[in-house]
């Protein structure tokens, strides 16, 4: 549907005749704009522009309209600009976050905007933007000035009070600027290269300056006459390798973001930043040598000292800090050595709500939980709730190779990494019962996750990955669980290097454990023979994604000798099985999927039997397949036997992928013929040639 009818739509959706009289009215009454090309969609924004009540809503819409057209921007990074802009009137960062929530929520459901292709992205329509930009600038008097162009119209960016120069090939900028009216200037993701010296001396008023993805290897001095900068956004500028010292001088500065730069450590002006509520930060990696030595020559002063990744007592000035977020190398050497004093001086802040942070240590770990006046708040505050996300890594993560799933492309807001750990100290514990994300890498006792824990401890868990593990041999120990509900939220399961695991259930299954599961990985673990017992099966009735490979000894994904109930796996529809080298059967009982939409099996020379499955899957479009079975010269299949039954296939089309694939594409619903899978490989034998399908 255009945008432009599913917004009058959302408008009008559940209204009285009459408003629908009246909106055609409107749609229909003379413009007196003197432009033609986006009429209808100027007249349709401008409809819903005036029906908002609230100033923040208009703000904050229009304000979408000096971005790139059409450029994806994160909720966060929005959000961000909309609190240093002071359009949303809250004074903590938290409740700032929550009011544009609300607000980009409302812009969605009324199709002002669309999510956009990554997680937490957002985008307005190029239409609406253009629409936003002329309110902004003939209906509003906001002085918007995007430019697009080669050059830049001096007189125009002198009057203006929110610039974009973003996404240009930027020519060269004016030396000194007089900018006194400027309250925002986008320069992301062009090709500018370092400031002229005094560009920033005459713009006093200036409260956002968004540099993302320039090519800057520094920022002037004239940038000390930013008094009322509030929100500095330096990431992913790679040739940036150190802020300078004027940095300190921005004492209005209330959110920073410096991540994915060259920079290797903080400048002690940092400290001077007293209203700052939220610093983001990454330093460089050390560079290495060998195993052991670290050379890095920007980690060293004049002196020839090694600097501080963060200089002592620097982070514990910034006492209305909200939001901190650090983000290392978990192979720093520098951050190993200096952690732990940081921790401390975290743990004395009253009003953080969000941490992002790395303890190499378990006891600095614990003395945070245990000490920190954010973490267990005292009542002092009442409208301070604690830590509304984290990301906490605990543990000396070594050379563990980086997991291949990302459990940041999952909407998890509290997350927990646990690496290298023996037994679950309590402080661990405590954490878990908040958490939604959890990664246990190279844990090593551990038998299973429940046992030694409390019953509540996975209540909140939304997603899980175990890797590396080698003493586990369950996932749940259900035999020692005293309720037997466990992981009742748990979407995703991503289980990989166990190699003693034998199942992922133990014992009883509780009817409610796994309930929620929609994704569940299984990879290199090499001592398991069975995947689902049948009670544990009853329980996934929200799988939709199964994937096992490189599981040599797994026999049988589905253990069962008789009749499956006709409600197991009624929501699997992406089913994968790959290098499962004793792989003999799926399922020896009938197994009804009747949201199955593709197949995939490579590598898996036992499997001699395709399941009963695609008798009883209406919805299945495509088959992938690989080494699976043979045909010889008279066209009969030797290696893989189907079932003798006759079953419905709709009207197919097969493509060879390669030489050791062939893909058969389910294309419609309505079936067209009946035949056995004999039939079916005897006429991919007459498109690809008699002999083995390899």
């Amino acid at each position: 549907m255009p945008p432009i009818l599913s917004l009058i739509g959302k408008q009008l959706e559940g209204k009285d005749i009459a408003q629908w009289r009246d909106m055609k009215s409107q749609m229909q009454s003379p413009s007196k704009q003197p432009w033609q090309e986006l009429e209808e969609y100027y007249r349709s924004l401008k409809l819903v522009y005036n029906r908002f009540t609230e100033a923040d809503y208009k703000r904050c819409l229009l304000y979408w309209a000096i971005f790139p057209f059409g450029e994806e921007i994160n909720r966060d990074y929005i959000i961000d600009c909309w609190t240093a802009e002071q359009f949303l009137e809250c004074q903590r960062l938290g409740k700032a976050r929550d009011r544009g929530h609300t607000i980009l929520d409302s812009f969605t459901d009324k199709s002002l905007l669309a999510k956009g292709e990554k997680l937490g992205h957002f985008k307005m329509f190029v239409c609406f933007q253009r629409a936003a930009l002329t309110i902004a600038n003939r209906e509003e008097n906001l002085n918007f000035f995007v430019e697009n162009g080669a050059t830049i119209e001096i007189h125009k960016l002198i009057q203006a009070k929110r610039v974009s120069l973003a996404r240009t090939r930027l020519p060269p900028l004016p030396q000194k600027p007089k900018c006194a009216g400027m309250l925002t200037l986008l320069l992301h993701e062009n090709s500018l290269r370092e400031f002229p010296g005094q560009f920033f001396e005459y713009m006093p008023g200036l409260q956002v300056l968004w540099l993302r993805e320039t090519g800057i290897s520094g920022l002037p001095e004239s940038i000390s006459g930013l008094r009322n900068l509030r929100g500095l956004f330096l990431d992913n500028c790679s040739c940036l390798a150190v802020l300078p010292h004027q940095i300190g001088d921005l004492q209005s500065l209330e959110i920073l973001v410096v991540r994915h730069t060259g920079i290797s450590s903080l400048p002690s002006e940092i400290g001077r930043l007293g209203n700052l509520k939220c610093l983001r930060v990454s330093f460089k990696e050390d560079a290495t040598v060998g195993n052991n030595f670290t050379v890095n020559s920007g980690n060293f002063n004049q002196n020839g000292i090694e600097e501080r990744i963060i200089p002592r007592k620097i982070i514990e000035k910034l006492s209305k800090l909200e939001e901190l977020s650090i983000d290392v190398s978990p192979n720093s050497r520098r951050w190993n050595a200096n952690a732990d004093e940081i921790a401390r001086e975290i743990t004395i802040f009253k009003g953080l709500t969000h941490l992002h942070f790395y303890f190499p240590q378990m006891e600095s770990f614990e003395h945070f939980i245990q000490n920190s006046k954010s973490w267990k708040p005292n009542g002092e505050n009442e409208e301070f709730e604690g830590f509304r996300s984290f990301n906490i890594s605990v543990g000396l993560q070594g050379n563990s190779s980086a997991s291949d799933f990302n459990v940041f492309e999952c909407s998890a807001e509290k997350h927990l990494k646990f690496s290298a750990g023996d037994g679950f100290p309590g402080a661990v514990s405590e954490v878990l019962k908040q958490a939604t994300s959890f990664e246990l890498i190279g844990h090593v006792t551990a038998g299973n996750l429940t046992d030694g824990l409390p019953d509540d401890t996975f209540e909140e868990l939304e997603v899980c990955i175990v890797e590396e593990c080698d003493a586990m041999t369950s996932i749940v120990n259900g035999n020692t669980n005293t309720t037997g509900v466990v992981f009742p939220c748990l979407e995703k399961l991503h289980i990989k290097k166990l190699p003693n695991l034998l199942s992922i259930w133990e014992g009883t299954v509780a009817s409610e454990s796994f309930s929620a599961l929609t994704t569940l990985t299984l990879k290199e673990c090499q001592g398991i023979t069975k995947l689902f017992s049948l009670e544990l099966v009853r329980n996934l009735c929200k799988l939709q994604n199964l994937q096992v490979e490189d599981c040599a000894r797994i026999e049988k994904i589905i253990e069962a000798e008789s009749t499956v109930e006709s409600t197991a796996f009624p929501s699997l529809k992406n089913f994968q099985l790959c290098s499962l080298t004793s792989l003999s059967s799926i399922c020896d009982a009938s197994l009804e999927c009747p949201s199955l939409e593709r197949i995939l099996i490579k590598t898996c020379e036992g499997l001699t039997t395709l399941p009963r499955v695609l008798q009883k899957a209406p919805k299945l479009r495509e088959i992938q397949c690989a080494e699976i079975g043979g045909i010889n010269r008279n066209g009969q299949v030797t290696k893989l036997k189907s079932n003798s039954e006759l079953f419905t296939v709709t009207s197919a089309k097969m493509k060879i992928l390669n030489k050791k694939h062939y893909c058969i594409r389910l294309l419609t619903s309505k079936p067209m013929w009946k035949f056995s899978w004999t039939m079916l490989f005897h006429s991919m034998a007459g498109i690809i040639g008699f002999g083995r399908i390899i």
